[in-house]
């Protein structure tokens, strides 16, 4: 499990690079400021559907995950690995010779926790995954979800250039509308 949540990293570091791309951005919101539910991108037609449409049981438990690593900027692995490091420094802070060393370093984990929250840029690739889950192509199947899809997926929209503020956008916007959908559950 923890090898398939760490191969999440690198499709993260791959949509950054792609993200970086310097072409003159498309939007997805017209002139009046009203979203186009319906586009094209690299030659494949896409429909911006609602949750409450395209979630089941995969796309909720990944919308789930997603929306995790969305607010800390961490995979989960990354950020068990985080709180086994403060454990650490909490046993080693047990014994008087190593208090000193040990406050040291457990500030500068809860730093490193607080930049994560603070950090933009590792949400941008983020919020790409979720908006895959609730940007459909035209003949996807919407009864799963997987990194593999949601990629070439994010591959069409980046190579059409697509605002990358659209995606975080919407990974917000979709954000409170699920948390509203799961609470109905």
């Amino acid at each position: 499990m923890a090898k398939i949540i760490d191969k999440i990293r690198g499709y993260f570091d791959n949509t950054d690079k792609k993200i970086d791309a310097v072409i003159p951005m498309r939007n997805l919101v017209d002139e009046n400021g009203e979203l186009q539910t319906e586009f094209v991108a690299n030659g494949s037609k896409y429909t911006i559907m609602p949750a409450k449409l395209v979630f089941n049981i995969k796309r909720r438990r990944a919308y789930e995950d997603l929306h995790r690593m969305f607010a800390t900027g961490k995979t989960p692995t990354e950020q068990f690995k985080a709180i086994l490091s403060i454990k650490e420094q909490m046993i080693q802070m047990s014994t008087q010779a190593n208090f000193q060393k040990g406050i040291s370093n457990l500030w500068e984990n809860v730093i490193n926790q607080i930049e994560c929250f603070k950090n933009v840029n590792n949400k941008n690739s983020i919020a790409y995954y979720i908006a895959s889950l609730f940007i459909i192509k035209d003949g996807e199947d919407i009864s799963d979800w997987d990194f593999e899809t949601a990629d070439k997926k994010i591959d069409d929209w980046t190579k059409e250039n697509i605002n990358p503020s659209f995606f975080f956008e919407l990974a917000l916007i979709t954000s409170d509308e699920c948390k509203e959908i799961l609470k109905a559950d």
